[in-house]
């Protein structure tokens, strides 16, 4: 998985979504890692901030895999020695959650992150089917406020510019 980012920004849990999601790809038989598969990679996890995050927003996780095994059928895609290839769109998960890590002032990208980088990516894609997340990208800020508070004042930074954007 060479997407240009060095591993020692990602946290270890971080890398295990990421495996998990590239797994997924290839049972499946899908020809991509795109979003979804990320989000399932977090799900699957099932800890870490992320999840708490996700709890705290009082997301059925149960649910939310079922409606993501749903929209995922399996696929004749075989891979080969080359590795399987992220989309566009999960690209920008990444990157989104480099920049949600630079935001938030963190040593790492974590599982909050990554799913901070989903709904950023969602809101601005406007993606074909979407994500089955019935959340927004300050819920999810409002919701890591709750589970770390001694992200609080990074948060709130987050929030405040975020607002002065619109």
């Amino acid at each position: 998985m060479d997407l240009s980012l060095p591993d020692y920004w990602f946290t270890n849990r971080v890398i295990a979504v990421l495996r998990a999601a590239t797994e997924r790809v290839i049972e499946m038989g899908h020809e991509h890692v795109e979003p979804r598969h990320i989000l399932w990679g977090i799900l699957n996890e099932g800890e870490g901030v992320g999840c708490a995050m996700l709890d705290a927003m009082g997301v059925d996780r149960a649910k939310t895999v079922a409606q993501l095994t749903w929209s995922m059928p399996a696929a004749g895609w075989e891979h080969g020695e080359d590795g399987v290839p992220y989309t566009k769109g999960a690209k920008q998960v990444l990157h989104l959650a480099l920049a949600a890590e630079r935001q938030l002032d963190d040593p790492h990208v974590g599982t909050e992150h990554l799913l901070l980088g989903l709904l950023m990516q969602e809101r601005r894609a406007s993606a074909d089917g979407g994500l089955p997340l019935q959340c927004t990208l300050e819920a999810a800020l409002v919701a890591l406020r709750r589970v770390d508070p001694a992200r609080a004042a990074s948060v709130q930074r987050w929030i405040a510019r975020d607002m002065g954007r619109r």
